[in-house]
């Protein structure tokens, strides 16, 4: 069964993408590079295990162009961000996750749980961060796309995956899987197992901006009923 990563990056983390490309592009067997604005393709990605999506080719989609791949490939698809440090064993531990769930699960090492009523996104949840220690794996309703990896053979990625705000990408999509009926599990690990390439200032980051006005994503949590997860 093939395995392919999906990321999409921005100019201005060219050196994040190669260190991310070094790190994992030995672990799969295909790559799918979104080039979110880039004014050329860098050298590092010719290589024929590597193909390229150019924003002004195929669309600006921001941080979902990591999904164009999945709409291709049909085995096990990674999708990463340009701005964490992977592990050696990540892509085989992820895949390993998704395999003992029959395939159909969606694995992920960022996740949230929704408490029962939620009148504000970011205080009433239960964040596992992905840089934080996890002991069990664990069912979430969440997912963050920088960290997941499920099967594209059983998982419908539609192009709908690419419209959304990519600020709400991880609500969206998880909603999408929550209708599929796909399981999403954090994946237990130890702490610092995904590190962040560089810290950002809390403002910079889509939480910092997020909180600034949690209603939209509010909303689109309390848009559908969630499943109950499993103990």
């Amino acid at each position: 069964m093939t395995t392919a990563l999906g990321i999409a990056s921005i100019p201005e983390r060219t050196a994040g993408l190669a260190r991310v490309i070094r790190r994992l592009l030995p672990q799969v067997d295909h790559a799918y590079v979104y080039l979110d604005k880039y004014p050329a393709v860098p050298s590092f990605l010719d290589d024929p295990r590597i193909t390229v999506y150019e924003s002004h080719l195929h669309g600006n989609h921001g941080g979902p162009g990591k999904f164009l791949g999945a709409l291709e490939h049909e085995g096990y698809y990674v999708t990463v961000d340009d701005d964490i440090k992977y592990p050696r064993n990540y892509v085989e531990v992820m895949r390993e996750v998704v395999a003992q769930g029959d395939n159909r699960v969606c694995a992920g090492v960022h996740g949230v749980i929704l408490d029962a009523s939620v009148t504000n996104y970011y205080r009433h949840r239960t964040l596992f961060h992905f840089r934080k220690r996890l002991r069990v794996q664990t069912p979430v309703h969440l997912m963050g796309t920088g960290t997941l990896c499920f099967h594209a053979g059983v998982v419908r990625v539609s192009s709908n995956w690419l419209q959304h705000d990519q600020r709400f990408s991880d609500i969206t999509i998880s909603l999408d899987l929550e209708q599929q009926k796909i399981p999403r599990v954090c994946v237990a690990r130890k702490a610092k197992w995904l590190k962040p390439l560089q810290e950002k200032e809390p403002q910079q980051t889509l939480f910092g901006q997020g909180t600034r006005d949690p209603a939209p994503a509010t909303q689109l949590v309390n848009s559908i009923h969630w499943k109950k997860l499993a103990a």
